[in-house]
Order: C-alpha cells, then sequence, then structure tokens
C-alpha cells in the first residue's frame, strides 16, 4: 500500500492521508486511488509526496482568495451604484 495525500478538501477539511493502491480501472483511462472500494480519487485530487500536497494546497488557497476579491469587489460596486432591474426571461 503506498500513502496518497488527498488535496480535493485542502480548502475544507485540509490535506488528507489515504492508503491504497493506483488503478486505471473503470471508464476512464487516468490514474485512480481505489476505485473498487467505493471511495475513490482522481490523479489530479491527490499527490504522492506532502511536499507537492502543501504545494497545491497553497495555490488552491491562493485561487480561492483571488477569486473572493473578485466578488467582493462586484459587491462593493452594487452598494456604490443602482442595482440593475431586469425583466426576467423565461
Amino acid at each position: 500500500m503506498t500513502t496518497f495525500y488527498i488535496t480535493k478538501y485542502a480548502l475544507t477539511k485540509g490535506i488528507l492521508t489515504w492508503e491504497g493502491e493506483i488503478s486505471t480501472f473503470g471508464p476512464q483511462d487516468h490514474p485512480m486511488i481505489n476505485p473498487i472500494s467505493g471511495v475513490y480519487f482522481h490523479n489530479y485530487e491527490f499527490t504522492t509526496s506532502p511536499e507537492e500536497a502543501q504545494t497545491k494546497a497553497k495555490n488552491m488557497v491562493e485561487k480561492k482568495l483571488r477569486s473572493l476579491e473578485k466578488q467582493r469587489k462586484t459587491l462593493e460596486k452594487m452598494l456604490r451604484e443602482p442595482i440593475k432591474v431586469e425583466p426576467l426571461k423565461p
């Protein structure tokens, strides 16, 4: 068994560890961990080293902060200007 560092939930639960094996079982032709057990992670959701997981998680945090800053600017603009009123389109 290999230890994997799951980054899928890095923004909510943190980096999780999982013991398993890499498989290409199923309709996807890319590596997954334990697809038969019912708990599986795709290759973009895990790494095999804690350093890579830390780097990936920090990148995820930076990306989320940029997104939140963009949202914040949009909401602040709504406070300064009248909010648009448009008819509902069916």
